[in-house]
C-alpha cells in the first residue's frame, strides 16, 4: 500500500518542482505602472462644517408680553418684514399715561402763567397804598390843629385865671376856660392815637404791594420748575413711544428663519431671543485645520469641497480667511492637537447648485481639500511606488525587460495618492507599483496583472 500511495503522488512532485523551476527562471512576480504625465496639486484634507458667516438675533426689546410667533423655521423673511409683537394695547397704555402727563403740566403751565389777577390787585393794592398815605397826612395834620387848639386853650385859661384872682371875670368864665382847655388836651390825644393807628395801618399797607411783587416773583420760578418737569414728562412720552416702535420686530436682512425660540404668547424680559434669521445665500465653510498644516495656506488659494452632504461631483471654494490665533483640541484618538481656523466661501455657482439641488443647509458636515501648490504638468507616480533606502534617499523600482534598478529620485509635489518626480524617471518609464521588502536592486522579476 505504502509502494502505490508513493507511486501516485510523484507525478504531483515532479509536476511542482518543474513549475517552481520555470518560475525561478522568469523571476519574482511584481505588480507594475507606468510613470505619467498630468496635472497634480498639494492639498489639505480636513473634515469642516458649513456656516453662516453673521446670523441675525432677534430678541425682546424691553420686557413685554409677547403676542404668538407665527414664523417657524425655514420660512422666508422679507427685509423690514413683522417677525414678532408686542401686545399693542400694553403700548399703547404706556404712551397715553405719559401722553397725559405732559397735557397735565401744560395746562399747570398756562395756569401759572397767567398773572392778570396778580397784576391787577397790585396796581389797587399801589393806588390804595397812595391814598392812604393822603390820608396818613390828614391825621398828620389835624394832630398839628389839636396842638394849636390845646396852646390856645392853654393860654386863655391862664389869662381868665389871672383876671379871675382880681375879680375881672367871674368864676362861670373861669370854668368855660378850664373846660375849653381839658377838651382841647382830649381832642390833641385822639388825633395822636388817630394818627398812630393810620401809621401803622400805612406801614402794613406799604408792604402789600412788595408781597404781591413776591408772589409773582414766585410764579415765575414755579414756572421753571413746571418747564423742568414738563421737559422730563416729554422725555418720558417720547421713549413710551419709541418702545412702542420697537415693540414691532422687523427682520433686518431678507433671509430664512433659522431658530424659532419662542412661538406662544407669554410675559418675557427684555434681551429674551426670539428668533435667529440667517441668510443662506451667504453660507460658506469653515475647517479646522493642524496649525503645521495651516501654515501654508493663503487667501485666494483654491478649495474642493465633497463628501456625501454634497454629492458624487466636488464643488468649487476659494479661502477668505485664516484665523490668526490656534487652539487646542483633542482628537478622536485621544491626541490633543493644535488648530487654527480656516473660512472657505463657496463658489456662487457651486452654492446655488447646493443650496437648489442639495437642500444645503447650516451646520452640515462637508470635507475639503484646500490646494496649496499645484502644477498644470508634471511627472508622476503613485505614492504607494515610492520608498525610502537607508540614507533616507525617495527611490523607485524600475523595471527594464526581466529586472528591476533601484533607481534615486528626487520628489516635489505629494499628496496622499501621487507624487511628482523631479529628477530620476521620465513620463512612460514602467516602475513597480508597491514593492515589497522581498525585492531588491538587480533583482530578476517578470510583472503580472
Amino acid at each position: 500500500m505504502k509502494r502505490i500511495l508513493l507511486w501516485s503522488i510523484l507525478p504531483i512532485i515532479i509536476v511542482a518542482i518543474v513549475v517552481a523551476a520555470r518560475l525561478a527562471d522568469r523571476g519574482l512576480p511584481v505588480r507594475a505602472t507606468e510613470v505619467a504625465s498630468e496635472p497634480i496639486a498639494e492639498y489639505i484634507d480636513e473634515t469642516a462644517v458649513t456656516r453662516l458667516p453673521q446670523t441675525y438675533l432677534i430678541t425682546m426689546p424691553l420686557t413685554g408680553r409677547i403676542q404668538p410667533i407665527t414664523k417657524t423655521e425655514d420660512d422666508a423673511v422679507e427685509k423690514n418684514e413683522v417677525v414678532a409683537r408686542i401686545v399693542p394695547a400694553d403700548l399703547e397704555i404706556r404712551v397715553r399715561e405719559a401722553q397725559a402727563m405732559v397735557d397735565r403740566l401744560d395746562a399747570a403751565i398756562k395756569q401759572n402763567n397767567d398773572a392778570t389777577v396778580e397784576k391787577t390787585v397790585l396796581s389797587q393794592t399801589e393806588k390804595f397804598t397812595e391814598s392812604f398815605r393822603e390820608t396818613v397826612a390828614t391825621t398828620d395834620q389835624q394832630v398839628a390843629m389839636s396842638e394849636a387848639r390845646k396852646t390856645f386853650a392853654t393860654a386863655y385859661y391862664n389869662r381868665v385865671k389871672e383876671l379871675a384872682e382880681i375879680d375881672v371875670h367871674s368864676q362861670d368864665e373861669l370854668d368855660r376856660a378850664q373846660l375849653q382847655k381839658v377838651e382841647s388836651e382830649i381832642s390833641l390825644e385822639q388825633s395822636k392815637l388817630i394818627d398812630s393807628a393810620m401809621k401803622t395801618v400805612q406801614i402794613a399797607m406799604d408792604l402789600m404791594p412788595k408781597l404781591i411783587s413776591q408772589y409773582i416773583d414766585r410764579k415765575d420760578l414755579a414756572a421753571t420748575v413746571l418747564s423742568a418737569q414738563r421737559s422730563e414728562a416729554e422725555a418720558r412720552l417720547d421713549a413710551a413711544k419709541l418702545d412702542q416702535k420697537r415693540g414691532e420686530m422687523h427682520s433686518p436682512v431678507e433671509g430664512v428663519v433659522l431658530e424659532r425660540l419662542v412661538s406662544n404668547e407669554r410675559l418675557l424680559t427684555a434681551g429674551t431671543p426670539l428668533l435667529r434669521i440667517g441668510r443662506l445665500e451667504d453660507l460658506e465653510v469653515e475647517v479646522e485645520v493642524l496649525t503645521v498644516d495651516a501654515v501654508d495656506i493663503r487667501k485666494g488659494q483654491r478649495v474642493e469641497i465633497y463628501g456625501q452632504a454634497v454629492g458624487k461631483k466636488p464643488v468649487g471654494g476659494t479661502v477668505t480667511s485664516v484665523y490668526p490665533a490656534g487652539f487646542a483640541k483633542t482628537s478622536s484618538l485621544g491626541v490633543e492637537q493644535q488648530r487654527v481656523k480656516v473660512i472657505v466661501v463657496l463658489d456662487d455657482e457651486a452654492r446655488a447648485l447646493l443650496l437648489k439641488q442639495r437642500n444645503f443647509g447650516v451646520d452640515y458636515s462637508v470635507r475639503v481639500r484646500i490646494i496649496t501648490r499645484d502644477k498644470d504638468a508634471a511627472a508622476t507616480v503613485p505614492r504607494t511606488s515610492l520608498f525610502r533606502d537607508a540614507a533616507g534617499q525617495w527611490r523607485l523600482f524600475v523595471i527594464s525587460v526581466d529586472h528591476i534598478t533601484s533607481q534615486p529620485v528626487k520628489v516635489g509635489l505629494m499628496n496622499d495618492r501621487r507624487a511628482e518626480i523631479l529628477e530620476g524617471v521620465k513620463p512612460g518609464d514602467q516602475i513597480v507599483l508597491t514593492p515589497d521588502g522581498g525585492l531588491a536592486d538587480g533583482a530578476r522579476v517578470h510583472v503580472v496583472e
